[in-house]
């Protein structure tokens, strides 16, 4: 475990945690007669949940909308929601 300011890293690499497209489908291909009563089934789960929102893309507001799924902002459209970066930067104001 090191500490770089007021931040403590538990020796995580994110770049080894990154994988490809390609890698992806590879092992999703190794993996395509797993089926829901096998051991490795959560792993094929998982490779699918993030083919679908990293490669992919299907989570976001269009296809949202393409399915036919109501918005937030259409439900209730008095309700004003914070954006991230409007939370941040309340945050940073905070601190200062």
């Amino acid at each position: 475990m090191s500490t770089c300011g007021n931040q403590t890293h538990i020796g995580t690499d994110f770049a080894a945690l990154q994988i490809s497209g390609d890698e992806l489908l590879a092992n999703l291909a190794q993996l395509k007669d797993v089926g829901i009563r096998d051991d490795n089934f959560l792993q094929k789960a998982a490779y699918e949940y993030q083919y679908s929102w990293g490669v992919r893309g299907d989570n976001n507001i269009h296809n949202a909308e393409y399915l036919g799924y109501m918005l937030g902002k259409n439900l209730y459209p008095d309700l004003k929601g914070t954006s991230m970066d409007e939370y941040i930067q309340e945050l940073l104001d905070e601190s200062s």
